[in-house]
């Protein structure tokens, strides 16, 4: 008999994306319409997506994430109106990184400020999103797990 291997949940990873979701393929979904879920989408990727998948999609979906994190209230509640009268992918990401910009800091600190922005931006001061991803995945661990991985590290 194996020994059965033990997933210790208390230790989360993040890990690179080179195994996560395969580039080259479109990804086709049902066009969406759906304030609650675009939240979550890169602008490039609402409603009916006309651009390919790259991995800074994804990369935003996490600033998401970590936004909510952060400020410890879901997305979908930052604006009153919960964002349903959003109609432009990019007027919802720009109030995302508002409240990031304002909020985030005195919660949280810098860094964790920081990082969120260089997610929902894609800042990441990269060129382009080559095949390979090798600068973006580096940019990314450098600039975004090796930050959240040191900033654990004093909790």
């Amino acid at each position: 008999m194996g020994t059965r291997a033990v997933v210790n949940y208390s230790e989360p990873w993040v890990l690179g994306f080179e195994f996560s979701r395969p580039e080259p393929f479109f990804s086709m979904g049902q066009a969406d319409f759906e304030p609650t879920r675009d939240i979550y989408r890169h602008p490039d990727r609402q409603g009916q997506p006309m651009e390919m998948f790259k991995k800074i999609h994804d990369i935003y979906a996490l600033g998401v994430v970590l936004l909510e994190i952060g400020l410890w209230e879901p997305a979908v509640k930052l604006e009153r109106n919960m964002f349903s009268h959003a109609s432009n992918p990019l007027a919802v990401q720009s109030q995302l990184i508002k409240h990031a910009q304002k909020r985030l800091e005195s919660r949280v600190g810098r860094k964790y400020k920081e990082v969120v922005l260089k997610c929902l931006t894609g800042d990441f001061e990269v060129e382009d999103d080559t095949k390979e991803d090798l600068k973006l995945q580096q940019a990314f661990r450098h600039q975004v797990v090796d930050v959240i991985e040191m900033a654990a590290s004093y909790v």
